[in-house]
């Protein structure tokens, strides 16, 4: 099997769920924690928009964002350039980067949000 050119390699429904609950429970349950009802996520690669709708559907606002320009995101862009400009600002970063940009991606996350 071939690598895709973009490295879209989307995160499965469950896997999301049991992500959040496992490694970032305040997501899911935000008295535990400094996440709640009124944060802005924000979702830089956010692709076939999975992570965005499982946190929309614990009541999160997501702003969505991904490289490529077929998929339906609030904004397209190269975020490891977008995150020192243009990007929106939110209380948090969520994603599931490309793996061959992961590193960039989580310096850019980094420079413009605390929490990620």
């Amino acid at each position: 099997m071939s690598r895709d050119a973009l490295d879209r390699y989307y995160t499965p429904h469950d896997g999301i769920v049991t992500w959040l609950l496992t490694l970032h429970p305040q997501i899911l349950m935000p008295d535990l924690a400094n996440l709640d009802k009124t944060s802005t996520v924000l979702e830089p690669c956010a692709g076939t928009g999975r992570i965005a709708r499982c946190l929309r559907a614990h009541g999160l606002d997501v702003i969505t964002g991904d490289y490529d320009k077929e998929v339906d995101v609030d904004h397209h862009w190269d975020f490891t350039l977008a995150a020192h400009t243009t990007a929106p600002a939110t209380d948090w970063i969520i994603t599931n980067p490309p793996y061959k940009r992961a590193t960039d991606m989580v310096i850019a996350a980094r420079a413009r949000c605390a929490r990620v």
